[in-house]
């Protein structure tokens, strides 16, 4: 799923998994597809903040592009 095409990322985690510090990750998209779920993620915040972080970043790089600048391109480092 390309990052331009996320609206919104999403977690829930039951009482359960938040012992194990786990969760399901909801990931809505403008693409075809709609909706990625996807169960028993480790961490499922941080990973929700880290798409939201990395949407972000990517959204800068295309404005950037848009206007004519010469930006560095988005890098996956944390």
């Amino acid at each position: 799923m390309p990052l331009s095409k996320v609206n919104d990322v999403s977690f829930s985690h039951s009482v359960w998994e938040r012992m194990l510090n786990t969760g399901t990750l909801m990931v809505e998209s403008a693409a075809e597809n709609g909706q990625l779920v996807i169960e028993n993620i480790p961490k499922v915040e941080q990973v929700q903040r880290e798409v939201y972080r990395l949407h972000d970043e990517d959204d800068a790089f295309r404005r950037a592009r848009s206007r004519g600048l010469d930006p560095s391109p988005p890098t996956n480092e944390s």
